[in-house]
């Protein structure tokens, strides 16, 4: 739905969106339609009184952290994200930049994706229980699988 509303915010409508704005798509789209704007308009209007959290810059104590615990088998991206009050792919892309490296495979791991090759839902299955994601799991078996063509 378009609105074509030019009038300025009111406070009772910036009082709504202080009481109800999450920061999320859907969030946005339910208060564009119940206040006649558009989702567009919401959005400039939350970052305008900044209630949209702005990117912060990365503090050294936080790299640090990321440099001593990233590596370690038993912490994924996602609880260092749920510490530092990060997004997993923040953690992921500041891991890369600072030259971090992941969690190495280790050859039970490697056992584990070629197992279940080829069947529904393995890469989900094993990711679990081996603490990886299923995409980092697939990928995992694409490598190891074109390693095999490569040394027949």
């Amino acid at each position: 739905m378009t609105y074509r509303n030019r009038h300025p915010w009111t406070p009772e409508e910036d009082a709504l969106l202080l009481a109800r704005y999450d920061g999320t798509e859907h969030c946005a789209a339910l208060l564009a339609e119940e206040l006649g704007r558009t989702t567009v308009a919401v959005r400039g209007r939350c970052s305008g009184i900044e209630l949209v959290p702005l990117k912060r810059r990365w503090t050294p104590e936080e790299d640090q952290c990321l440099r001593n615990e990233y590596p370690k088998r038993d912490v994924s991206a996602v609880d260092l994200a749920r510490r530092l009050g990060r997004t997993e792919a923040a953690i992921q892309q500041r891991a890369w930049h600072l030259g971090v490296s992941a969690k190495a495979w280790t050859p039970e791991e490697d056992r584990a994706v070629m197992a279940v090759s080829g069947v529904y839902g393995g890469a989900v299955r094993v990711a679990s229980e081996i603490g990886r994601t299923a995409a980092a799991v697939r990928q995992r078996r694409i490598w190891l699988s074109s390693q095999d063509k490569q040394s027949a």
